[in-house]
């Protein structure tokens, strides 16, 4: 059995989730930026893609006490994402406006990324 094909959304999330790992993502910026921009996904598609997909399956990770590894999986988290999609739940709007605040205090370093991904030449 083949692994199913990877959608350029699939890998700009993979990618977007390494800012959820508790580790120090500020010296790999440049690269997200870079590999993100190979992807063709445009920056409003990320920020859609970062708020409501990946944040929503990753951002408690930032609360966890569990320490470093190495990534998350893939397939558990397009899985997750899937998910989520197919039932949003009819509180979708607040906690949509609850993951961007927490975002900004949390995750500075998207703030960060997605002005690279603008700055960038095209």
């Amino acid at each position: 059995m083949t692994a199913p094909e990877r959608t350029p959304e699939d890998r700009a999330c993979f990618l977007l989730s390494e800012l959820f790992l508790d580790t120090d993502t500020r010296g790999s910026l440049d690269r997200l930026a870079q590999e993100l921009r190979a992807t063709g996904v445009p920056v409003a598609a990320l920020d859609r893609l970062m708020v409501e997909d990946v944040a929503r399956v990753c951002l408690t990770n930032l609360y966890s006490p569990a320490g470093e590894w190495e990534g998350f999986d893939t397939d558990w988290l397009l899985a997750r994402i899937a998910k989520n999609r197919a039932d949003p739940g009819v509180l979708a709007p607040v906690r949509r406006w609850m993951r961007r605040r927490a975002l900004r205090r949390m995750v500075p370093e998207w703030s960060d990324l997605r002005a690279r991904l603008r700055d960038a030449p095209t």
